[in-house]
């Protein structure tokens, strides 16, 4: 448990930084995807009495990060989008300005 938050953490710093938006976002992804194994390893950790519309407080701790890889991706798609096109980047900032 230690080392998945000191993971998360780092993970959160990186996206403060706004360095490496794509690696960042994909480990993001995949760390939060790993999280998810709970509802289909432990089950009965997840759910109340087997009812997979009953969450327990895990499962909503869990479900939430569905939120949170969806917000990954955007990020991720958003940061290639803007790499792919040059956007940010002085020269077409110059060129945008006419100068």
């Amino acid at each position: 448990m230690p080392a998945l938050g000191a993971f998360e953490t780092i993970l959160g710093l990186a996206l403060i930084a706004g360095r490496r938006m794509a690696v960042v976002a994909f480990l993001m992804v995949a760390h939060l995807a790993g999280t998810l194994l709970v509802l289909i390893t432990q089950p009965e950790v997840a759910f109340r009495d087997g009812n997979p519309l009953l969450l327990t407080m895990t499962g909503e701790f869990v479900v939430k990060n569905l939120v949170l890889i969806s917000a990954g991706l955007v990020l991720a798609a958003a940061h290639l989008a803007r790499a792919g096109t040059g956007a940010g980047t002085a020269d077409n900032d110059a060129t945008m300005d006419g100068r």
